[in-house]
């Protein structure tokens, strides 16, 4: 979801600006609103357009030829059945591909289960935790958006999902992000915004050029 990669990579790149490790800093808020502030707009079109450019390498993106693997889906550890059904299903697609992935591969759903506690939880090996994880400290776990840049997002992710709507997986996935971008636009309305956003009509217009902050959770 791209309200929850901005805040991710803005982290990468206040790291890389002050000579820090990856994945060890979280930038300070009012880094963060500046620099949103500054690129906001530039990096949702980048978004859109990195999704369009893997979109437009298949004729047929429906078919046997392509996997969606959303991030949020597989590193879930709110919901663990649904990080560890993405990772069975992720397996699943790469067996039918290749007869020498088929003979090595995860075997059974408890297996799966197990990869995934290792690899997204880091259980059962000592270290692993350390190794793989991101700790980054400092600077808040959450990052503010205006109701106005949630507006921009939710009518980017809009004319993405319609303009790619023949694409099963995908379209899917835009309704969950819109799903996600809506409830936290009307967290802003219910502060006395007023207002609707109906994510099945793509012809609606908010008039909320607010500049309250919404927080969101950052990846």
């Amino acid at each position: 979801n791209p309200m929850n990669a901005l805040p991710s990579y803005h982290n990468f790149m206040y790291e890389r600006a002050n000579n820090l490790l990856n994945h060890s800093t979280r930038a300070p808020v009012e880094v963060w609103i500046q620099w949103r502030n500054e690129h906001f707009q530039e990096e949702i079109d980048n978004w859109v357009h990195h999704a369009k450019f893997w979109l437009e390498r298949y004729e047929k993106p429906q078919d046997k030829d392509f996997f969606l693997l959303p991030y949020e889906h597989l590193t879930s550890t709110v919901q663990p059945q649904l990080g560890i059904q993405t990772l069975q299903n992720l397996g699943q697609y790469l067996t039918q591909l290749d007869p020498v992935i088929q003979e090595n591969a995860i075997p059974t759903p408890e297996t799966y289960q197990c990869v995934w506690e290792l690899f997204v939880l880091q259980r059962n090996v000592p270290g692993e935790k350390e190794r793989r994880s991101s700790l980054r400290s400092g600077g808040p776990v959450t990052y503010p958006y205006t109701a106005e840049q949630i507006e921009y997002m939710i009518q980017s992710l809009l004319r993405l999902r319609d303009e790619y709507s023949h694409v099963v997986q995908f379209y899917g996935l835009m309704q969950e992000y819109l799903g996600t971008l809506v409830y936290k636009k009307r967290e802003v309305e219910a502060l006395g915004q007023g207002g609707d956003i109906d994510i099945n009509n793509n012809n609606n217009n908010s008039n909320n050029n607010g500049e309250e902050e919404v927080v969101v959770e950052q990846s």
